[in-house]
């Protein structure tokens, strides 16, 4: 029992680890925008040569939901599905700073809270 939780805990490690090497080797270097939709600010991550961002809430609002987590020992302040809260903020950016024709392709969570998403236009 004791080496399942282990080797569990240590994949998640290993996962979580991945996310941040490709968040580091992918978005190092890149001023974030502040941007804000429906009551909420974001950091947005934009490359637009390659027609893609990461996007992430602000550090208050991403501090706001971990406490809020830790003080209900994590039964509260998750969304049931907060990828569309993210990938809907992208959209609005992309239609708002590139292109009202622009539409969000793909996404995928890279560390949580931080999503990538490509877009067309």
């Amino acid at each position: 029992m004791i080496k399942k939780v282990f080797l569990v805990l240590s994949i998640s490690l290993l996962i979580g680890c991945s996310g941040l090497s490709y968040v580091i080797d992918n978005y190092s270097g890149i001023q974030p925008e502040k941007f804000s939709y429906a009551g909420e600010d974001w950091r947005i991550f934009h490359k637009p040569n390659e027609k893609r961002l990461m996007i992430t809430p602000s550090m208050g609002t991403a501090m706001a939901g971990g406490f809020k987590q830790g003080a209900t020992l994590f039964l509260a302040g998750r969304q049931s599905d907060p990828e569309n809260r993210f990938r809907t903020a992208s959209m609005i950016y992309v239609q708002t700073k590139v292109s009202e024709s622009c539409e969000i392709t793909t996404g995928k969570l890279l560390i949580d809270p931080q999503y990538e998403y490509y877009y067309e236009c």
